[in-house]
């Protein structure tokens, strides 16, 4: 069974984050270890209404929003 973990980054106006990078370092990371089993979604530059619509999408049926 595969888990999915969400990765919901938000850039600030004045942000100096690599989001995307951090972003691709974490799933490399993952593909490297014995994690195989989770499936990273990324929801980036996410406003509150990607987040609701993310995990309704990405929510088990019996678990959705």
């Amino acid at each position: 069974m595969t888990v999915k973990a969400l990765f919901v980054a938000a850039y600030p106006d004045d942000s100096k984050l690599q989001l995307d990078e951090e972003f691709h370092a974490i799933q490399e990371a993952m593909q490297m270890s014995a994690h195989r089993g989770i499936e990273l979604v990324p929801v980036l530059a996410a406003r509150s209404d990607d987040l609701l619509q993310a995990l309704s999408q990405h929510s088990p049926p019996d678990r959705a929003l």
